[in-house]
């Protein structure tokens, strides 16, 4: 028996302890299983999700384009696969099908022109000297529950704009047809669609519970029942989501005299019975205007039905299928008898329908009723099947009234040759879709998609730029720049007299920097980094409780993305026990992780080769998990100190590994800070909590300000900085007075991805120094001939343990 699996970060995975069948409704048997996930599914997905979006955001919008430019060129190559596919499960013959696909390709190609739809207003001279500019950015993560009726097509009218727009998407298909949706997400990954922007989780109301409450997941969009629709909306509301829900239908086509009764008749049969009239957008109720029409009407309606062939999915013949499954057949002749005891005319009768060979398929003939009065429960109620309810109305008003005053209100047609009465009905009728003279009034993709009272719960509609504004939140800038030129003008002038005076070196240095102009007044960026991953343990904290303590701190002081980095080896140490949960808990909150060898070794220590053994060793084990970067930081930052050979052979061989240097431009040693913690903990000593936190926040801040200035002072701007933490006890408890202490200095907290995005990491593998140990900014200091100190005084462990027990243990110091 075939298995249905979930697709999460790029790859099959089965963790299902139940599972539901999947029907073959031609046949009426079952054909394969789909694992029904848990809570727990969820998770995994929502990790990966989190540790891939901030790169697929800060992707530029083209290259995001050029993703959904060859998915749609490969859901064109694979068209025939996927409608068979899709027929089987869902029963829609292979053209419906074909035609399912087509339409969510149509929402992709909208997606492929979404630079242009994600540009932003800009207003100058709002004010002296002021402009004001709008832009619009990704949720984050979003999620889709789709219903089993459009497993291509409605997918995709989600995930399409909602990733182009920079967005991680996790869908939830109908468990009754899911393998399209499964194989659509192995397409967009073929596409070069990174790991984790779009998976794929099977589930029943559990799964759909879990999206709905899940904190990081920002907004949901749905397509079903109403009564499942306004659940989904009343609970993603209630945990502040952004959601759209939309729900059932009842769609009206009304006739006047004058229509074209041959042309209504053609269009008739194929909305209201085509893929067995299982759409949102079919046609159920038509409302022929006077008697005359209504009989002129049936007299060319029923030989039409009687001609209508249903057939297998696959029959090239058939127009259309059988439905779903047998429950829902049971409950398509349900709503006929219902409709019979209520009074309409059983005009065409399609239950018992039977095909030879197919004796056991979920087949329902086409049926057609007439005279059905508003107030019957079958006219109120959705049947969502190949039935055909005729409601005879006396005069244009009449007609009017149905489709407005009936609960649902998703789409209505008009058919009629009379252009006035046909803007008239338009600007009037209560509804959110009109089609005149067209039966399924389904909007192109650039226009939206969208019903009104039970048939949509929400503000925004699918598709088109509703859909950009859905999965988007708008930035508003307002911005005025004070005249600089003065001592941009002296800054310049004082930098020429400096480089003038420096070595051949660094004159090719600046050479290098010369694009960096710095403003008059710097932007202070960084990123925070933290080192030894997983760390033994502290001085107050168990290493569970550290972590949960640094996911918390960092997110309470919107933290969204620091690097961790990862040294294998450490697992087998005594406090490694679980820290491989842990580091994927990192991940998981939407931290990055990355490369800091398996056994943490000076390379001054050892051979080259054996060091980079070494560095191959850990990325085996980092490859392939949520958040990893191709970034490899030096333990000690030790890059083979005097010996250049041994450092420029490291620096070729990460260079053909595809690895980046994950170097460190401020270091306040915070590692000693720990060190004495833990030390005057084991001793016994008091400690001063309050002044711990003080001179912890103190010394980092500090050292981010000095290593600025020495930065600006040899490179002539202030690049995006990363500073060197650990996995300490004292992270974990004051990094949030960290972050606040260095906002109030006027720094900005960046992502790791900006940081290393920043042209001073072009500098990491070619700065050459007598001795390679330290900070970036310290190496491109001494290379460009700046005079010591070239670090931060409370480097210097004397000093600080000075300052430790003066002020922590508050003991009298020489």
């Amino acid at each position: 028996m075939r298995t249905i699996d979930h697709f999460i970060n790029g790859t099959s995975h089965s963790d299902a302890p139940r599972s539901s069948d999947v029907w073959n409704p031609s046949h009426g048997e079952v054909q394969a299983r789909v694992g029904l996930g848990t809570a727990a599914t969820l998770e995994k997905a929502v990790a990966a999700a989190l540790a891939a979006q901030p790169a697929w955001a800060a992707t530029n919008p083209q290259r995001r384009a050029r993703v959904m430019f060859r998915f749609k060129d490969l859901v064109e190559q694979n068209m025939d696969d996927l409608a068979e596919l899709l027929s089987s499960e869902h029963g829609k013959v292979v053209a419906d099908a074909k035609g399912d696909v087509q339409r969510g390709l149509e929402v992709i190609e909208f997606a492929c022109g979404i630079p242009h739809a994600l540009k932003g207003e800009y207003s100058v001279g709002a004010g002296p000297g002021i402009d004001v500019y709008s832009m619009r950015q990704p949720l984050g993560i979003g999620a889709g529950i789709t219903p089993f009726n459009f497993p291509a097509m409605i997918p995709m009218w989600m995930f399409g704009v909602a990733i182009a727009c920079g967005n991680a998407f996790i869908l939830k298909p109908s468990e009754r047809d899911p393998s399209v949706p499964v194989r659509l997400a192995e397409l967009m990954k073929e596409a070069g669609l990174p790991d984790g922007i779009l998976q794929v989780v099977h589930g029943d109301k559990e799964m759909v519970d879990a999206i709905l409450d899940h904190d990081d997941i920002k907004a949901v969009s749905f397509v079903g029942s109403s009564d499942i629709a306004q659940y989904i909306y009343s609970r993603g509301t209630a945990n502040n989501k952004r959601v759209q829900a939309f729900g059932g239908a009842k769609n009206h086509g009304i006739v006047l005299p004058d229509a074209d009764l041959d042309q209504v008749v053609t269009d008739l049969t194929g909305a209201a019975f085509g893929s067995a009239g299982e759409r949102c957008m079919a046609l159920p109720v038509v409302v022929p205007v006077g008697d005359d029409t209504a009989a002129a009407l049936r007299e060319k309606l029923v030989p039409a039905i009687d001609k209508l062939k249903v057939g297998v999915s696959n029959d090239p013949d058939a127009h259309y299928g059988p439905v779903v499954n047998a429950a829902h057949k049971q409950r398509v002749e349900n709503y006929i008898q219902m409709c019979a005891d209520e009074g309409g005319e059983l005009v065409v009768d399609g239950r018992g329908f039977t095909l030879q060979g197919h004796e056991e398929g979920f087949f329902v003939g086409p049926t057609l009723f007439d005279h059905v009065k508003p107030h019957f429960q079958s006219y109120q109620e959705e049947i969502f099947g190949p039935v055909l309810q005729m409601v005879r109305a006396d005069s244009f008003e009449e007609a009017l009234r149905l489709p407005s005053e009936h609960p649902y209100g998703n789409g209505v047609a008009i058919f009629t040759r009379n252009g006035h009465a046909a803007r008239e009905f338009a600007a009037r009728v209560n509804v959110g879709m009109v089609g005149i003279n067209v039966p399924i009034p389904v909007p192109v993709a650039y226009h939206t998609f969208g019903g009104w009272k039970r048939s949509g719960f929400g503000d925004t509609n699918q598709h088109g730029m509703e859909g950009v504004k859905f999965w988007t939140k708008v930035k508003t800038v307002t911005q005025r720049w004070p005249d600089g030129s003065a001592a941009g003008t002296i800054a310049r002038r004082s930098t020429s007299r400096r480089w003038g005076k420096r070595v051949r070196w660094a004159i090719l240095l600046i050479l290098a920097l010369f694009g960096w102009s710095a403003p008059a007044v710097a932007q202070k960026r960084i990123a925070l980094s933290f080192d030894d991953v997983p760390r033994g343990r502290g001085a107050f904290l168990a290493p569970d409780q550290r972590t949960a303590r640094l996911i918390t701190g960092l997110k309470a002081a919107g933290v969204r993305q620091a690097v961790f980095f990862v040294t294998p080896g450490n697992l087998a140490e005594p406090d490694g026990a679980g820290g491989e949960r842990r580091i994927a808990r990192y991940a998981a909150a939407g931290h990055v992780l990355a490369n800091h060898s398996f056994a943490h070794r000076h390379l001054n220590a050892i051979p080259a080769a054996d060091y980079l053994a070494d560095i191959d060793r850990a990325e085996r084990w980092l490859r392939g998990r949520p958040g990893h970067r191709p970034w490899f930081r030096f333990p000690f930052l030790d890059e083979g100190q005097g010996d250049k050979a041994k450092r420029d052979a490291v620096r070729a061989g990460l260079k053909a590994r595809g690895l980046a240097n994950g170097y460190v431009t401020v270091d306040g040693s915070d590692w000693n800070l720990e060190t004495l913690t833990v030390e005057a903990a084991t001793a016994g000593r008091k400690i001063d909590r309050k002044a711990l936190r003080d001179l912890y926040v103190e010394t980092m801040v500090e050292a981010s300000e000095f290593y600025d200035r020495l930065a600006v002072k040899t490179t002539g701007r202030s690049p995006v900085h990363m500073l060197l933490l650990h996995e300490t006890d004292l992270a974990a408890l004051y990094i949030r007075d960290l972050v606040a202490g260095l906002r109030k200095r006027g720094w900005t907290i960046v992502s790791a991805d900006e940081a290393y995005a920043d042209p001073i990491a072009a500098l990491a593998m070619r700065v050459d120094v007598p001795s390679a140990q330290g900070t970036l900014t310290e190496a491109i200091a001494w290379a460009a001939g700046e005079p010591e100190p070239r670090w931060y005084e409370r480097n210097n462990t004397e000093l600080q343990g000075r300052l430790f027990r003066e002020r922590v243990l508050h003991e009298a110091t020489k």
